[in-house]
């Protein structure tokens, strides 16, 4: 599992089975380019 934490956590929730998860809007490039380097999303 990715860690958030360092990308300003607001908060997360399940919707519709898929887990929602919002960062701070200053963190948005930094959490999307860990989320690709981990091979999460393209």
């Amino acid at each position: 599992m990715v860690k958030y934490k360092p990308f300003g956590s607001r908060c997360a929730k399940i919707v519709e089975g898929t887990l929602e998860y919002q960062v701070k809007e200053e963190n948005e490039n930094a959490a999307y380019a860990c989320l690709k380097d981990k091979g999460y999303i393209n």
